[in-house]
């Protein structure tokens, strides 16, 4: 007796094989792509913030405070703390335990806390009805995002931050589904800790949670007890604990008199922009010639989505939400957006997941659309893949090199503290030295109020060498100041700065 099978059922059990393979295959991309320049500096792509980060982990793990942590770059009082440190304290742990080195240590770091942004992002998209299978369209697609393929492997917080909100947002999911007070307490720590972390990756995701909890206080008819038990732990909590983390790291930095330039008002303008950049086109440039690239791996993809979408149009609410979530990031902190590209590693994600949407509402379809879907999904991959390899191999494979960092490193002694005109406040030469700093990124005489102040800040420590770069090279009055203060000769050390060292250890010479 033979069994007549259901021939819409040999297209999905096709569709479901074919689906595992591409995630596998994209996988062993990612797994190459990462090791790609694995051992070479982190002198690369914005090495300056890598090396920000970086420096003030070395500094955790050389004795300094785990809360006002050191980034010894603008003098003392060293400690300039931005973001929470729960990223440099979870590298800091790893190389005491492991004994592996810096660099490499904190590109692992940042690559695990990636892959386990994958369990929260499960968790939210079976909350969404998508089959267990489906998923891995999902995660295929993150897997060869020249975004979160590069940056993933970098010494820096993004990927601890983007945990972080995607745990706030799976807690608040559960929360929503359970009515549990374990889900409630975890998103709201899990919310605190990412809005500290980073707060401009939190935004997007905080925006995300309202939808949620609009559609079920809508269909469970909240009263309003019920509204105030949720914004208590989803948005209160959160936002007072980022506040208070941001109070508190300006008071720390306001006791360095170089660091007037890092106060919340400060930076407000390079944080938010301006009008004109969101209408002059310059904002839209960026957005189609790095942003959508760096994600999807170029805009004609979505076009395939869009399509897609018009074909098989179940999904169309959760694509244009995710989209609407993408947008708002650039949006509302258009100027980061424009200037540094690794900040759409925040939202990059929700466009990924706008284009899986668009091939998992035709995987789902019960007829021949499983099979455009599978061209979709395939074609997407490879574009991706194909980015990443033109866009971001290069910049892997090539190994920076600080000579100059070096020579220092030699020249002076551990303790000593290094005097840097010409270079802004760039970490990657006090890091790679090994040596605190004092740079003055104004390059102001010694007799200016500022200046005084923080060179009154360092009686006590002993100035081993004076760096002068770019235009700093030609302000001899400048320089001679510094070879009077500090007792100083030209080193004759070849290269595109001036290095003066002391000429002799005397740890009670202040200028």
């Amino acid at each position: 007796m033979s069994t007549v099978k259901d021939p819409a059922k040999l297209p999905a059990r096709t569709t479901h094989i074919s689906v595992g393979t591409i995630f596998l295959l994209c996988l062993g991309y990612n797994l190459w792509a990462v090791s790609i320049g694995w051992w070479n500096s982190i002198l690369g792509w914005h090495a300056m913030r890598q090396c920000q980060t970086a420096l003030s982990v070395y500094w955790l793990l050389h004795g300094g405070s785990w809360v006002a942590y050191e980034t010894p770059v603008l003098g003392a009082p060293w400690s300039l703390p931005l973001e929470f440190p729960l990223y440099q304290w979870t590298v800091a742990v790893a190389v005491k335990l492991f004994s592996t080195p810096l660099d490499q240590t904190g590109r692992m770091i940042s690559l695990l806390y990636f892959y386990l942004t994958f369990a929260p992002a499960y968790y939210l998209l079976r909350q969404l009805r998508v089959r267990r299978c489906y998923t891995l369209v999902f995660f295929a697609m993150l897997l060869v995002s020249p975004q979160y393929v590069f940056w993933s492997r970098t010494f820096m917080i993004e990927s601890a931050a983007l945990f972080l909100a995607m745990c706030y947002l799976a807690g608040v999911a559960r929360y929503l589904e359970s009515r549990g007070r374990l889900a409630a307490v975890f998103a709201a720590v899990s919310g605190m800790l990412a809005g500290a972390v980073k707060v401009t990756t939190f935004v997007p995701f905080c925006i995300a949670s309202a939808p949620l909890v609009l559609a079920r206080a809508r269909r469970f008819r909240f009263q309003p007890s019920d509204i105030a038990r949720v914004a208590v732990p989803f948005f209160v909590i959160p936002a007072s604990g980022t506040l208070a983390w941001t109070y508190y790291a300006e008071a720390q930095r306001a006791a360095n008199p170089l660091a007037g330039f890092l106060t919340s008002l400060g930076l407000t303008s390079w944080f938010f922009g301006t009008v004109a950049q969101r209408i002059n086109g310059e904002l839209w440039h960026a957005l189609v010639n790095d942003t959508i690239p760096d994600a999807i791996g170029n805009c004609w993809v979505w076009v395939g989505g869009m399509i897609a979408l018009c074909i098989a149009p179940q999904r169309w609410r959760h694509a244009c939400v995710c989209l609407a979530l993408f947008a708002s990031s650039e949006l509302i902190f258009s100027n980061l957006w424009i200037n540094h590209n690794y900040y759409a590693y925040a939202n990059s994600l929700f466009l990924v997941a706008a284009l899986g949407f668009a091939v998992v509402s035709l995987l789902e379809r019960p007829d021949r659309r499983r099979y455009l879907g599978l061209a979709l999904f395939v074609s997407a991959t490879i574009v991706a893949a194909n980015a990443h390899y033109r866009r971001c191999f290069l910049a892997q494979e090539q190994n920076v090199t600080s000579a100059l960092a070096l020579d220092l490193k030699a020249m002076t002694q551990p303790d000593d503290v290094l005097l840097v005109y010409g270079l802004d406040w760039d970490s990657k030469l006090p890091y790679y030295a090994n040596r605190r700093a004092l740079m003055d990124p104004g390059n102001r005489a010694f007799d200016k109020p500022e200046m005084r102040a923080a060179l009154d800040n360092l009686k006590g420590y002993h100035v081993g060498a004076a760096v002068f770069c770019n235009d700093a090279r030609a302000m001899p009055a400048l320089i001679g100041q510094a070879q009077r203060a500090f007792h100083l000769r030209p080193s004759g050390l070849p290269g595109d700065c001036d290095v003066y060292l002391a000429a002799a250890r005397d740890p009670t010479d202040s200028p």
